[in-house]
């Protein structure tokens, strides 16, 4: 089965209708700033506003024209499949040894040349997306946007799109129209995803990745299952591990193609335990995706779990980096080892 279409995002058609109707009200942004959650569907909102801005049709996005049909093909964030020449994604550079984690001011000075010569379009428009814009080099490369931004060119749009809008320069976000991706109840995802790639345990899949529908959509959901059990098994001999079979599963689970499912369902396994303690039922995976301060004073004795879930967020961000990936996981596992007992 093949995956659900971009239109068929249900949730963002709020934000879709207010890009349509500043468009058709002339008033489209200079800037956008797009605050996506994992998952959730931001690349595809801010390929919709790059359609709408560039499209030559009064009932735009008509899909039809030559623009729309250029655009039609783009995959968020692989430049070799974008064919308009007034669309531009920048994100941080990648190349066969390593993959940069910033966007360089190099980067960005670069782009400010591009957007300010004339389009090629009939519409004078140019679209440039800049993801994950927190990523932005601080802050000589987010100064140079921030004078780009400052004169923009008429009809050039630039769309930041993060998950962390707080790492932004406060100058560059006090310049930009504001959009928040907000996922739907678990249930409609559930409904979502039936629909989308047929029966499975969504529920179980969404507990481990979080909320995030388009994160779940490319899931293999038995796999998932397989690597949830494994995982939470053997989190759960922790507290009579020693330091050798720590250092061992470390190795094991570093390894690039298990590191990011590993700690998907690390997080969730910590979630449950801190649910267990405060005593919550239900699901409380939920908490996988904002960690209340109140709880953290509510319980004290959760804190080491907490900053072992807080540890685990952060190697993830990190996954691309040159970190020692196995040592960070052993010492993961050693915090978590700890936290065994209230």
């Amino acid at each position: 089965m093949t995956d659900a279409p971009p239109q068929d995002l249900f949730w963002l058609e709020p934000q879709r209708q207010q890009l349509r109707q500043a468009h058709a009200a002339r008033r489209l942004p200079h800037a956008l700033l797009i605050h996506d959650v994992p998952g959730g569907g931001g690349e595809q909102l801010a390929l919709f506003a790059a359609r709408l801005a560039l499209c030559e049709s009064p009932a735009a996005p008509c899909g039809q024209c030559r623009s729309c049909q250029m655009l039609a093909g783009v995959v968020p964030g692989d430049a070799a499949t974008i064919q308009h020449p007034d669309f531009y994604w920048v994100a941080p550079i990648e190349d066969d040894e390593k993959v940069s984690q910033v966007i360089t001011v190099k980067q960005v000075r670069g782009l400010g040349e591009e957007l300010a010569k004339t389009s090629h379009g009939p519409t004078g428009a140019s679209v440039a997306v800049l993801a994950p814009a927190d990523a932005l080099q601080y802050p000589n490369a987010g100064n140079a946007l921030l004078k780009t931004l400052e004169e923009p060119r008429p009809g050039a749009l630039i769309i930041l799109l993060t998950g962390a809008p707080g790492r932004l320069l406060a100058t560059l976000r006090s310049r930009c129209l504001r959009l928040r991706v907000r996922v739907p109840p678990r249930a409609a995802l559930v409904d979502w995803l039936q629909r989308a790639q047929g029966p499975s345990d969504w529920d179980a899949v969404l507990d481990v990745l979080g909320d995030a529908p388009l994160l779940a959509l490319h899931a293999d959901a038995r796999q998932l299952a397989a690597a949830r059990r494994d995982t939470h098994g053997a989190l759960d001999g922790l507290a009579g591990a020693d330091a050798g079979a720590l250092a061992g599963l470390a190795a094991q689970w570093s390894r690039a193609d298990q590191l990011p499912l590993r700690l998907a369902c690390i997080e969730n396994w910590i979630t449950a335990r801190i649910a267990q303690r405060v005593g919550k039922t239900g699901d409380g995976v939920a908490m996988r995706s904002a960690m209340h301060l109140s709880e953290r004073g509510s319980a004290p004795n959760i804190a080491p779990l907490v900053r072992a879930h807080d540890a685990a967020r952060e190697l993830g961000r990190l996954t691309t980096s040159p970190i020692n990936k196995a040592l960070a996981l052993e010492m993961l596992f050693w915090q978590l080892s700890r936290s065994a007992n209230p």
